[in-house]
Order: structure tokens, then sequence, then C-alpha cells
């Protein structure tokens, strides 16, 4: 397994599916951990059970003293700046549509409030976040960054609404990022499932077999690497969980579930639908 001494990271949407996951891998592969939730009942345990290693924050992104709150934060638990930064906060289809797979509403059918809303959590709360930490891991010399977002085809079908206009958003702005951080020692890439998962964010519907859905943990194998040593000089990429093969070494890996970061995958003809089964 990868070993992630050294790495001191940041966690948002800590507290449940994913991020829970992504955490518990984190800290079996030795690296300290800031997770933050808005709850982070699920992180007490955790925590007491950590040796040190997680110190766990509840605050809401979307405040406007939360990132520079939580780069305190880390700075105090890691006893320096954070190296690593995973924005996996956000909010899903099922916040404005409880039943979004049978009957999404039409763009201009979504309250203004909840578009506001999700670019604030999605989008703005983690770019305000990433600004925040950057001074940081230029100070350090080396840091990772990674954009938790979704499949192309997600952003762009019928239906997607302030969902997939603000995870694309965050992934543009990813996209930017990394080419201003080029050479600096600090990576910026893009991570996503690549298809539904498993979580509360996926409604209950009739006829839905959540056998079919991804599981949380699809995601920790190529966090680890894009987190660690071995992925350096890996930058402005955008890689999709489902199509990492664990049976093979990273490096191939990474080949085969990584593409250009955003939306240049089109044009090079990179998006695979990912279609669910119902």
């Amino acid at each position: 397994m990868i070993s992630l001494k050294g790495t001191n990271a940041i966690v948002t949407g800590a507290g449940a599916g994913m991020g829970l996951q992504m955490t518990r891998a984190l800290l079996a592969s030795g690296a300290r951990v800031l997770a933050v939730d808005l709850a982070i009942g699920a992180l007490q345990a955790l925590e007491a059970s950590s040796e040190g290693a997680l110190a766990s924050v509840e605050c809401d992104l979307c405040a406007a003293d939360a990132p520079m709150g939580i780069d305190k934060a880390a700075r105090e638990h890691f006893g320096r700046p954070a190296n690593a930064l995973v924005n996996n906060a956000g909010l899903g289809r099922n916040a404005y549509a409880a039943d979004y797979l049978r009957s999404a509403p039409r763009n201009w059918e979504i309250d203004d409030a909840v578009w506001q809303r999700f670019f604030a959590v999605n989008a703005l709360g983690a770019i305000r976040l990433t600004n925040a930490v950057i001074p940081g891991m230029l100070e350090e010399g080396w840091g990772r960054i990674v954009a938790v977002t979704t499949s192309l085809d997600a952003m762009l079908r019928f239906g997607s609404g302030p969902y997939g206009a603000s995870k694309a958003a965050l992934e543009a702005y990813a996209a930017s990022l990394g080419a201003e951080l080029e050479a600096t020692g600090v990576a910026v890439n893009v991570l996503l499932p690549g298809g539904p998962v498993d979580t509360s964010m996926v409604p209950e519907t009739r006829g839905l077999d959540r056998a079919t859905l991804l599981r949380p943990d699809v995601i920790v194998a190529p966090l680890r690497w894009l987190l660690s040593k071995e992925s350096d000089g890996v930058t402005r990429r955008r890689f999709r969980a489902n199509l990492w093969d664990p049976e093979v070494d990273a490096a191939t890996a990474s080949e085969t579930a990584g593409a250009p970061i955003a939306w240049s995958s089109l044009a090079a003809g990179q998006m695979r639908p990912v279609q669910l089964t119902s």
C-alpha cells in the first residue's frame, strides 16, 4: 500500500459517504488529517482512536470566516501548513429534487436560492478554501489539491441543473489553477467516482437496484496515489475512480483512468457515458 507519511491533508465533507471513506483510508496510509464537515458525529469515534492523527472541525464552508479558520486549524493540528487538500464537500441533486432520477425539474423551474446555495457550496466554498491554503503549500514547496467533481455526462445531461453547473465551475477553476501552479511543486487534479455512488445523495427509487451503484470506497485507491509523492509531475488531469485497476501498478492504472482536465476530454474522445440502471 502507498505510504502517505508526511502528508498533512484537509478533507472536506469528511463526515459521511465518500468523505468518510477517504478519511479512514488516508489515516490507514499514514497521513494526518483535518476532517471538515457540518456534522462530525461519525468522525468523533475515529478521532478518539487515531492517536492524534485526526482532528475534526465542524463548520459551514460558506461562512465568511471558514477558509481562514480551517487553514488556522490545520496549521495548529499539523504544526505546519497543510500540504494536501481534498475538496469533497458538496450538495447533490437530491437537495432540490427528492426523486430526480424520474422527475428532474427544468433549469428555469429551480428557485434562485437553490442555484445560489449550490454554487456557494459546490464551487465557491471549495475555491475560497483552496485560495486560503495555497500560500502555505507554496511555503512548503510541495502540495496536492484534489477537486471531487462529477462525470462529464452528469454535468451536461438533461436535469443536471445547479448540480452539474456548479461542479463544472469547480473543474474549470481547477484547470486554470493548475496552469498557474505549474512547476511550483503544487499539483491540481480532479477526481470523480465515475458513476452514481451508493450514498444518501442517490434517493431510494422504485426499481433501482442499489447493488448496481458504485461503493463509496471506489475513490480510495486513486486518491492515495494522487496525494503521494508517486504522482509527482502529474497535474491538470481528471481521474475516474471506477476505471482505476488496483491490480496493476499505479502508473498504468492512472493512464487507464485519467484524461485531460475539464472539457478538453470531450475533444479527445474521452467521454464515456454512464447509464444508471433503474
